[in-house]
């Protein structure tokens, strides 16, 4: 693969890096999305998967899988975060991976 192909195929990676973070914030404008996902999964059930995960009368493997839902929020809004600041980074590298690209599409004639 040469430089311009890669540069290229970095653009394309970029692109698409910048797309889902724009989903993302589409998803938090939504909202079905932020009644059902942030407010009812990631505060109330969560809540109560955490109080479940920690009752002694609950069997240990149902315990576990309660403490493993309770954590999936956390994850999942971490998993947001990430794909918001992966495209930000992309969007800030644009202009500079741009002219690279015309510098190594002039080195190559």
């Amino acid at each position: 693969m040469t430089e311009l192909e890669a540069l290229n195929k970095q653009k394309e990676e970029n692109k698409l890096l910048m797309q889902y973070r724009d989903m993302v914030a589409r998803l938090y404008e939504n909202p079905d999305f932020k009644s059902l996902v942030l407010d009812y999964w990631c505060n109330t059930e969560c809540a109560r998967y955490a109080q479940v995960s920690g009752d002694p009368n609950i069997p240990e493997q149902n315990r576990k899988d309660a403490l493993a839902m309770a954590q999936a929020a956390g994850h999942f809004k971490r998993f947001l975060n990430v794909v918001t600041l992966m495209g930000n980074r992309a969007e800030a590298e644009m202009e500079e991976l741009e002219q690279a690209v015309i510098d190594a599409s002039v080195n190559e004639e």
